[in-house]
């Protein structure tokens, strides 16, 4: 009988815990190499795990020096990145070819970048893509094995959209590992030749622009930027606060300034650009998470309070 492949998954998140324990499970997991600036993640590889599989933390550039070694002694047949945010070094490289292999949570060329879930739910995509490829001297670029389209509901946020990337990373790694065990070398395409790439999103990227965005990309927003952005940035005079939640109101027109909080209709009914109308549901501020019906209360008391009560109530994009 064929002795299994040795695969070591490189990580820096929870998301790559199925996969790990899936690789476990069919004895290809021969250690995992953790980014050590994240002790919360060392404790659940910890708890899962316990002393099973050798671990290696890379914490400084030097260390880079130190695992090479500690992977000569392993002989890995594959190295898996799951949600690893480093480059890997030349050497590295060099030392395995066509050895390692990315898991990236997008579509690529297209999103390349570290936060290809958000980009893809900020442009309203209606699926996204799980992209299996090898790995070379810049981030995403490498060629490709296989894509998985993975569907994207109307009510789709971050979270939820990476909790099913994470379900499926763990089957891509499995069937790659098996792949591995039985089939040799993997089959692979190049990439479309793009300069495409997404850097991490900035204050800008995650404000409300309430005079340009019409309500569907209001909406895309504020579920991208859920839950690990807290929501989308915006603000209503002096008060700051992030959108969690929102909808748009099929039906409803308005013909005031794009921005400005509609009376009589629901609470915090916001009017956007193109005449269209955006419900705000779930909001997140230093007063802490709550409903919109809620928050609008709050938010009459703090215009009362700033001496605002008889002006407008135009919501506006956080300044940067």
């Amino acid at each position: 009988m064929t002795n299994p492949i040795k695969i070591l998954v490189f990580c820096a998140g929870k998301s790559a815990l199925p996969s790990c324990q899936l690789l476990h499970l069919d004895g290809y997991l021969a250690g995992i190499v953790l980014d050590g600036k994240q002790p919360e993640v060392q404790s659940l590889f910890n708890e899962s795990f316990g002393n099973q599989f050798p671990r290696f933390l890379i914490q400084h550039k030097r260390d880079y020096d130190q695992l090479a070694l500690w992977l000569t002694e392993i002989g890995p047949t594959a190295l898996f990145s799951i949600a690893f945010p480093y480059l890997i070094p030349d050497h590295l490289l060099e030392q395995y070819p066509r050895r390692w292999i990315n898991f990236h949570m997008g579509k690529l060329p297209d999103y390349r970048g570290p936060m290809p879930i958000f980009e893809a739910l900020k442009a309203g995509e209606e699926e996204a893509v799980l992209t299996v490829h090898l790995m070379d001297r810049q981030y995403d670029t490498g060629e490709i094995i296989w894509e998985e389209e993975i569907g994207i509901d109307g009510q789709e946020t971050f979270g939820s959209l990476a909790i099913k990337f994470t379900e499926q990373i763990s089957l891509a790694a499995q069937n790659t590992a098996q792949m591995l065990q039985f089939g040799g070398e993997l089959p692979v395409r190049a990439q479309p030749n793009s300069s495409a790439y997404c850097p991490f999103p900035t204050v800008k990227d995650t404000s409300i622009n309430w005079a340009y965005m019409n309500a569907d990309e209001i909406v895309s927003l504020c579920q991208a930027c859920n839950p690990w952005n807290g929501g989308a940035d915006t603000s209503i005079g002096n008060l700051v606060f992030k959108v969690l939640k929102a909808e748009k109101l099929v039906g409803e027109e308005h013909y005031e300034i794009p921005g400005k909080i509609l009376s009589g209709i629901e609470p915090l009914a916001i009017g956007c650009v193109d005449g269209e109308v955006v419900r705000i549901q779930l909001v997140s501020s230093d007063y802490g998470i709550e409903l919109a019906k809620d928050f609008s209360i709050r938010l009459n008391q703090s215009q009362l309070l700033l001496g605002k009560q008889g002006e407008e109530k135009v919501a506006g994009s956080v300044k940067i």
